[in-house]
């Protein structure tokens, strides 16, 4: 489990040219960046799921959070594309909650970005953020995963990934080194914080507070047990 940083800060290598992108804090911190006058509104639609590298369901999504909207249950995930205990839910604890519970109707999944490992945290959660507002959001969660510990996250990397997987190379290098989404980050890092979460990744259950990337059992109870306190069905149990 990734231990959290109080202060996360840096920029994206370009080349020989840097350009500050981010200054992203836990607590209350003081920022210059540029406004975006108008925020492109994301509607509920249709959206091919990755689970574990592979493209398996389509589920109703509504940006970064899937699953049926009037599901009793939120699982909201806090994560860093960073960290390696992070890849391993999503490889292994966030499929098992998509095939159980998300296909199901029971539960939404909300994956949350967090930057609390280094300045390439910060850039990774806005990429994807970027690549949301082209309805990319979980694919290009997936790849970036991939890449984890394998390629620096710079504007180059992160761009490259975007127009492999289909999306404008303009619009989202626009939206990368504007800093357009560190408003948005920081609030996701408040919102960490404030949940106790001591490292990432960190899940709550309908609020409830795990820490790490639990197993699937622990997962499972926690969820079933919210799911019988809303008065709902539960899982079957996982051969």
């Amino acid at each position: 489990m990734a231990r959290t940083k109080t202060q996360v800060t840096g920029q994206p290598a370009s080349g020989a040219n840097n350009r500050t992108l981010a200054i992203v804090g836990v607590g209350a911190v003081a920022l210059v960046l540029i406004i975006v006058v108008a925020l492109i509104g994301q509607g509920l639609g249709s959206s091919s799921v990755s689970t574990g590298g592979e493209e398996v369901a389509t589920l109703d999504s509504q940006g970064m959070t899937v699953g049926n909207e009037d599901a009793a249950i939120l699982v909201q995930e806090f994560a860093d594309f960073r960290c390696p205990h992070c890849k391993d839910a999503a490889t292994t604890l966030t499929p098992e909650i998509i095939e159980n519970y998300v296909d199901t109707g029971l539960v939404r999944l909300q994956f949350v970005p967090v930057a609390v490992i280094n300045d390439e945290s910060a850039f990774g959660a806005q990429a994807s953020m970027c690549a949301n507002d082209q309805d990319k959001f979980w694919t290009y969660h997936d790849r970036l995963f991939d890449r984890q510990g394998r390629d620096l996250f710079s504007i180059e990397n992160l761009t490259k990934w975007a127009t492999e997987l289909g999306l404008n190379e303009q619009e989202f290098r626009n939206c990368l080194v504007s800093g357009q989404y560190l408003d948005e980050l920081n609030a996701n890092m408040r919102d960490f914080e404030a949940s106790g979460g001591t490292g990432t990744p960190t899940f709550l259950v309908n609020g409830q507070l795990l820490n790490g990337a639990v197993a699937w059992e622990e997962m499972k109870a926690t969820i079933d047990t919210q799911l019988a306190a809303a008065g709902g069905e539960v899982a079957p149990a996982t051969q």
